[in-house]
């Protein structure tokens, strides 16, 4: 064999090894790419999991604190009856105050409703969109926290005051 027919062949092989470097090249970037959007899909699944989660987390903040006005308004009635105010202006002003912080209750868990009334329409929703829904509602969860223990508090006194009324009547 001569030498150019040794340095064709060469080149020949060469051009073949080229070619397979190539096709292996762009699968490797096909499947990095693939890999890619499977990762950042799987982030925002996980981001739209989170969020439902937490307006889950918000709900059940709105049922302890409807339990809560529910124990909060017997407890009124029953020391409005005791203390023979029943119908004051005190009860009156608590009453008030209480329908505030429910109503304020209710305006804080509208957002959280929405979501997981419509939770599919979430998939379509940019990964900042998400962030910021989660910040509103995180911010909404906090809010009904400090109602719920403000609340229960104050239905802790009225429940200490019941008490020593239901003792005083007792023991005469």
């Amino acid at each position: 064999m001569s030498a150019e027919t040794v340095s064709a062949v060469a080149a020949v092989a060469s051009a073949i090894v080229s070619i397979v470097a190539v096709a292996a090249a762009y699968r490797s970037a096909s499947s990095a790419e693939k890999s890619a959007t499977t990762a950042v899909a799987a982030l925002h699944r996980a981001a739209i999991q989170e969020l439902v989660t937490l307006c889950h987390e918000v709900l059940a903040e709105e049922f302890r604190a409807n339990r809560i006005v529910s124990d909060y308004r017997s407890e009124l009635n029953a020391l409005a009856v005791f203390s023979g105010s029943d119908g004051g202006s005190a009860q009156m002003k608590l009453l008030t105050s209480l329908e505030n912080n429910l109503s304020t209750v209710h305006t804080l868990v509208s957002e959280a409703k929405a979501i997981v009334e419509n939770h599919t329409k979430l998939f379509a929703a940019s990964a900042q969109d998400l962030d910021q829904m989660s910040s509103r509602l995180g911010l909404s969860r906090v809010q009904l926290v400090a109602i719920r223990e403000q609340l229960e508090n104050q239905l802790s006194e009225m429940q200490s005051q019941n008490h020593l009324y239901r003792e005083k009547l007792i023991n005469g």
